[in-house]
C-alpha cells in the first residue's frame, strides 16, 4: 500500500509544469565549441498542483452519495472485526496471516477505477451515515474516487458502528468492514476511509526514524488487544511496515499520521505541549512547528485531525489519477510498464508518446531530460518534487 505520502508525504516544494503547445519546440541544441549554453528550461507561469490534481467530475461523483443500508454476510464478526482477519497498529485490519513477509501483496490493492462501492449496518443511524458521506466527499474533491451505494458488488465496504475506529487497508476479496466511533469527526473517519483506498500510516514508513523518534517507554504495555485476546503492549502499533510505497517529502500534517500521545502510558499526555509521556517526538529542525503547533493553536502539528495535507491530496490523486494521466519514474530504460503511478514509464519517450493530448505527465524525479525528437503535442509536463529540464540531444 501507500502511505499517506503512502504513496504519500509533507512539506509543499517547488513544482514547475510545462506546457507543451502544438508546434513548439522543446530544448535547446547542443553547441558546438567549449562553451555549450546551459539547458534551456521552459516553463508557464507557476501552477498550484491542486489545478491539476482536483478531480473535476467531484460533484458528479458526490450526488451519488446517499444513505443505503445492508446486512453483514461475510464471515462472523469478532468484536466488530472479520473472524481470520487482526488488527496491526492500531485501526488497520489485515488478515490474521499479515506479516512482512506477505505485506507486499496488499501493496497494489487499489479499486479499480477509483469506484468504492459502501453500504451502511442497521446499526448506523441516519445523522452518522450522512456524516460519513461528507467524508467520503474529502477523498472525492481531490483523487478519481467515487464511493457509491453498493448494488450487488462483490467488492464492497461495510460500514458499522462501534467502540473504536478501524478498517481494512486498500481492497481486499468481498466486503470489507469500516469501524466507526467518532461519528462527529470528518477526519478521523476520512483516516479511515484513506486506509480503505490504500493508505498506511505516515509513521510506519521505512524513513520515519528521520523525522520523528518513537519513545518506547512511554508505550502502554497493557492496552492493547493481544491476537490471543489478552490485553498487553502496545509497542506493535508503532512497526515500521518496509513493504509499503511513500512518495514525496516526509508528511508531519498527513491525516495519517499518528498523534504525539498515541498509546501513551501516561494518562495525562496531551494536558501540556510538549509535556510528559509523550510517545511520537518531532526530530529537530521540524520539532519547532510540528510537535505543538507554531503557535500551538494552530492545526499544524503531528496527529491534527481537522483536514487532509496537501501531500494527502497529491498522492491519492496519483493512485487514483484522471484517465489522461501517466507517470515516468526516470528518463532511461526499457519500458514493460503500465504508467500508472505504481508502474512508471521509464524512458521520456515512452511517456510522452502514451500520454494523451491534452493529458499530463507526471515526472516523478526531478531530473534533466534529453530529448531527440520534436514535441508537438499539447499536454502538461510536471514535476511534483522539484524541476523537470527538457534539453535537445
Amino acid at each position: 500500500m501507500i502511505h499517506d505520502r503512502t504513496l504519500c508525504r509533507a512539506p509543499a516544494l517547488t513544482i514547475a509544469a510545462f506546457f507543451l503547445a502544438a508546434g513548439m519546440s522543446w530544448g535547446q541544441g547542443v553547441a558546438e565549441g567549449p562553451e555549450a549554453p546551459k539547458p534551456h528550461e521552459v516553463q508557464e507561469a507557476p501552477l498550484d498542483y491542486r489545478e491539476l490534481t482536483a478531480n473535476v467530475r467531484a460533484a458528479e461523483a458526490q450526488a451519488n452519495n446517499v444513505v443505503v443500508y445492508g446486512q453483514w454476510q461475510g464471515p462472523p464478526l469478532i468484536n466488530g472485526i472479520p473472524q481470520g482477519s487482526k488488527v496491526i497498529d492500531g485501526d488497520m485490519i489485515v488478515p490474521g496471516a499479515f506479516d512482512t513477509a506477505t505485506a507486499a501483496t496488499y501493496a497494489v490493492n487499489l479499486w479499480p477505477g477509483g469506484i468504492v462501492p459502501y453500504e451502511f449496518d442497521g446499526n448506523v443511524d441516519n445523522n452518522e451515515a450522512n456524516a460519513m458521506l461528507a467524508a467520503m466527499s474529502w477523498w472525492e474533491n481531490v483523487a478519481w474516487v467515487d464511493f457509491r451505494p453498493r448494488n450487488g458488488d462483490d467488492y464492497f465496504i461495510h460500514i458499522q458502528d462501534n467502540t473504536f475506529n478501524n478498517s481494512s487497508v486498500g481492497r481486499i476479496d468481498n466486503g470489507q468492514i469500516i469501524n466507526i466511533t467518532n461519528w462527529n469527526n470528518t477526519a478521523i473517519m476520512a483516516h479511515e476511509l484513506g486506509h480503505a483506498l490504500g493508505y498506511w500510516h505516515e509513521q510506519s514508513a521505512v524513513d520515519r526514524d528521520t523525522y520523528v523518534t518513537i519513545n518506547t517507554a512511554n508505550v502502554c504495555q497493557n492496552c492493547c488487544q493481544q491476537s490471543d485476546g489478552s490485553m498487553g503492549s502496545c509497542n506493535f502499533n508503532f512497526q515500521i511496515e518496509a513493504a509499503s510505497n511513500s512518495y514525496g517529502p516526509y508528511d508531519f500534517d498527513s491525516v495519517m499520521h499518528y498523534g504525539r500521545c498515541a498509546f501513551s502510558s501516561d494518562g495525562t499526555c496531551g494536558n501540556t505541549c510538549p509535556g510528559m509521556g509523550e510517545t511520537v517526538v518531532v526530530k529537530a529542525p521540524w520539532n519547532a512547528e510540528w510537535q505543538c503547533g507554531n503557535p500551538p493553536t494552530d492545526n499544524t502539528f503531528i496527529g491534527q485531525r481537522t483536514h487532509l495535507s496537501y501531500w494527502d491530496g497529491v498522492v491519492m490523486s496519483f493512485m487514483y489519477p484522471r484517465p489522461n494521466w501517466r507517470f515516468q519514474s526516470s528518463p532511461w530504460g526499457a519500458d514493460f510498464n503500465s504508467g500508472s503511478f505504481l508502474q512508471p514509464f521509464l524512458s521520456f519517450t515512452k511517456s510522452y508518446n502514451e500520454t494523451p493530448a491534452g493529458g499530463t505527465m507526471w515526472v516523478l524525479d526531478p531530473t534533466t531530460l534529453f530529448v531527440n525528437f520534436e514535441l508537438n503535442k499539447a499536454m502538461t509536463i510536471a514535476a511534483p518534487t522539484g524541476v523537470v529540464v527538457l534539453d535537445r540531444l
